[in-house]
């Protein structure tokens, strides 16, 4: 619960909504949680309790849980977030990367860390963040946890190279194999573990009993708590937009709570009648359009910021960014302050980013661990990555800071649809030798056939022998070079997610969807052109000036709030200024247009990702410098007043 002097946030039931039962189940672990429960749910008393599945991710899954005091009261929700290992290698030649728990260990730590330091104080430390636990099963019937404390050695994940090795079991750091063990006594045997639970094996008698119970961290994976956000963004952008709560919803469970015992308030118009908005009642309608667009610009902006910062941390993209990737949380304010001011949203995603580096360069790239959970948030990858074999001409060995430079002509009757700065990746059959790998980029402008690129090699550091023999082959040409290309990945591929969130936010409802809002604005951005020196904004607002079916695609009537017009909600909203947010908009979206905030999808390699969005949160911020002092005075009255002036002169 939250309290700001006159409303409270609270959830009746559960995040998980009134329909389901809920059971919490003290973590009264040999680690030592006090006070927090795991959540299990079930919807009617014939079926099984089952773990409260929030969400999963790449690298892990999210689990409901709480602080409960002695008296069984929820006294705050809770995330546990559980790492889990499901997988062995991605990729393929050239784009092929092998994952092992040395690999998932070091991504979690990562992202555990980017939370302590991003979102600190949501985080509640548990010193699991960075080391295995005990592994974790739930012994309903007896209301305990396995497995318990026992003399004769802690059952723990073995990490002990020597003893796998001598029991003929994979690497722990080389493998994403886990195997349980008494600490110290490999004679007891092992456990293979996996996702859900135990692989079919032959089980080691002191792990007979799990197979009655219920698995929730049989893998020992690493731990984070954190506090649970009541409201996902897609509900919360909605009730911006004017649209209830729908406090009987089971995905809307959270409501605000009226200070006077009344019913709960789950309408903007409600909440604006009791103190919740900054503007007050007299203003009506016009004041919570208003408002409620500047509440939309400070969400959008706080996601950005939370992105960078993220970026900044990690120095590696998302890759994943949907709206299910961030939640909204309330901050507890000062006494008078009203609660929707003090909304702030949280990502609750980890990165689906692998940084591989590039043998023999300093180079290094993004790779996507898992395709993006919703394509419609994701930019289209254009043409597919491009595999075969060609001739390779060697032009010339060139030396830069001590590294080499391979320059040649890849001749090949594949079709190749790259740009400049995709990556590509070449095996050079050296003979007498294995094949040399090597990385660069293809360039067709400088080739003087149709089925030739030139190759540029980024500055390699090769074995004297390597580079002896390919100094001694300038002029030879390599026949069956094997290649392909690869798309680098970055955070464009952000910047243009974050584009289709803000499109959700700002002009998606149920009469406009979120395909139609980005079409629509990506058609803008294409429209836009350079003219006499006019801003984004100001060509945005001349186009729709000239055509009125802009206003109809993207005028303030699909801010919401049952503003039916264009004409009506200009009236409300100032027309520069909603076509200044809508252009901020457009110019999201990589390659869409003139405008854009990047011309295409590669990163440049001279500046840190997180620079990607410096211009971006500048323009957010004078856009909420703009409404502020729109907020601030009365700009209907004052227009209202300019036209009487108008008329008397």
């Amino acid at each position: 619960m939250i309290l700001d002097g006159q409303h409270r946030l609270a959830s009746p039931v559960s995040p998980l909504g009134a329909r389901r039962e809920l059971r919490f189940f003290p973590m009264t672990h040999p680690d030592g949680w006090i006070g927090v429960h795991l959540a299990l749910a079930r919807t009617s008393a014939e079926e099984p309790w089952t773990l409260a599945l929030l969400r999963s991710f790449t690298g892990g899954r999210v689990l409901l849980a709480a602080l409960v005091d002695r008296a069984g009261g929820v006294r705050e929700w809770l995330e546990v977030w559980l790492q889990t290992s499901p997988w062995a290698a991605v990729g393929s030649r050239g784009n092929l990367y092998p994952l092992n728990n040395a690999a998932l260990d070091a991504r979690w730590d990562a992202l555990t860390e980017a939370l302590l330091q991003t979102d600190r104080a949501a985080i509640l430390v548990t010193g699991l963040e960075h080391r295995s636990p005990a592994p974790l099963w739930l012994d309903l019937d007896r209301g305990r946890c396995w497995p318990p404390t026992q003399e004769d050695g802690t059952i723990e994940l073995c990490t002990d190279e020597a003893a796998l090795t001598t029991a003929g079991l994979p690497s722990y750091a080389g493998s994403v194999e886990r195997y349980l063990w008494r600490k110290g006594n490999p004679a007891a045997g092992f456990l293979r573990v996996a996702t859900g639970g135990m692989s079919a094996q032959t089980v080691p008698a002191w792990a007979g009993p799990t197979g009655s119970l219920l698995p929730v961290n049989p893998q020992a994976g690493r731990i984070l708590v954190r506090r649970h956000a009541p409201f996902d963004l897609d509900t919360y952008v909605d009730f911006l937009s004017g649209r209830g709560l729908g406090r009987t919803n089971t995905n809307s469970p959270f409501v605000f709570l009226d200070p006077a015992n009344e019913p709960p308030l789950d309408a903007c118009d409600q909440l604006q009648q009791s103190g919740a908005f900054f503007i007050p009642t007299t203003r009506g309608l016009a004041g919570r359009f208003l408002e409620t667009f500047h509440l939309k610009l400070l969400l959008f902006t706080q996601v950005v910021r939370t992105v960078q910062a993220n970026t900044e941390t990690l120095q590696m993209p998302m890759l994943n960014l949907s709206a299910s990737s961030f939640r909204v949380d309330f901050a507890s304010p000062a006494s008078e302050l009203p609660i929707l001011w003090t909304a702030r949203a949280t990502l609750v995603d980890a990165s689906a980013a692998l940084v591989v580096p590039l043998p023999s360069t300093e180079r290094r790239r993004f790779q996507r661990l898992a395709e993006p959970s919703s394509l419609i948030y994701s930019a289209a990858q254009g043409a597919p990555p491009a595999r075969g074999e060609g001739t390779l001409r060697i032009r010339k060995i060139a030396t830069e800071a001590e590294r080499f430079i391979l320059q040649a002509t890849l001749a090949t009757d594949e079709f190749i649809s790259v740009s400049d700065s995709d990556l590509v990746y070449l095996e050079i059959p050296v003979p007498g030798d294995a094949p040399v790998p090597v990385y660069g980029q293809l360039d067709a402008s400088g080739a003087l056939n149709v089925n030739e690129r030139r190759f540029h090699s980024f500055p390699s550091v090769w074995p004297p022998e390597v580079h002896a023999v390919l100094s001694r082959m300038e002029g030879h040409a390599f026949r069956q070079v094997r290649f392909e290309t690869v798309p680098q990945l970055g955070a464009r591929q952000d910047l243009y997610s974050l584009g289709v969130i803000a499109a959700r936010i700002l002009l998606t409802h149920s009469h406009h969807t979120l395909a139609e809002s980005i079409d629509e604005v990506i058609s803008l951005a294409r429209t836009m052109v350079r003219v006499d020196g006019a801003t984004a904004a100001q060509r945005a607002q001349q186009l729709a000036l000239s055509d009125a079916r802009w206003h109809a695609a993207l005028g303030p009537q699909h801010h919401g709030h049952g503003c039916a017009t264009p004409d009506e909600g200009y009236r409300w909203l100032p027309m520069e200024l909603w076509w200044d947010a809508v252009a901020t908009l457009a110019r999201f979206f990589p390659g869409a247009g003139v405008f854009s905030y990047a011309l295409d999808f590669n990163d440049p390699t001279d500046l840190p990702l997180h620079k990607t969005y410096d211009e971006p949160l500048r323009d957010l911020e004078r856009l909420i410098q703009h409404s502020r002092s729109l907020l601030l005075s009365d700009w209907l009255a004052n227009r209202e007043v300019a036209r009487v002036i108008q008329r008397v002169r």
